[in-house]
């Protein structure tokens, strides 16, 4: 039990060490930096809440709403309800829309080959389409994945088949 306890505050403390890398690369340099430093050092820390509330982050974290407003602006923090947000990551909302294009790109490849599938090397020879941003490589490992496809191995390589959900 103690061991399993250990692993989970393991992975939140890696999870929670990404998460700063990510947003401290976002805001270099720009002019909410400092109001995002402020919200990492001071609410981070001491807060494990996903969600935040008007009330308090005025009286509990000192926070005056113009640098709430920042915190949003930044990426930080996006809009639950009114007065409520939740702690967001900076530039996941590109690269969801990156990856569902690509996701729906590369099934799309397999639509329209006859009988609805074919052989992974074949698949990964290809030419990827524009919406693939992230790697035809990344992708077809994603459907793999996510058991969009079937996979079926031949005497000529696995075959990928669309799944009949």
């Amino acid at each position: 039990w103690m061991e399993e306890k250990s692993q989970r505050a393991s992975k939140l403390m890696m999870t929670l060490f990404l998460f700063l890398s990510q947003v401290q690369e976002f805001i270099s340099g720009k002019e909410f930096a400092r109001t995002v430093k402020k919200f990492l050092d001071s609410v981070l820390t001491a807060c494990p809440d996903i969600s935040f509330d008007k009330k308090r982050m005025l009286r509990d974290f000192g926070f005056r709403d113009t640098e709430i407003t920042q915190l949003v602006n930044a990426g930080v923090l996006t809009v639950r309800d009114a007065g409520s947000w939740w702690l967001a990551v900076p530039g996941a909302g590109r690269f969801i829309k990156c990856f569902i294009k690509g996701r729906k790109a590369v099934l799309g490849m397999i639509q329209k080959s006859k009988y609805k599938e074919v052989l992974l090397s074949d698949l990964q020879s290809r030419q990827a389409p524009n919406a693939v941003k992230l790697g035809l490589p990344y992708h077809i490992h994603d459907i793999i994945g996510a058991q969009l496809v079937d996979c079926v191995p031949t005497t000529s390589g696995t075959l990928l088949r669309l799944t009949d959900d």
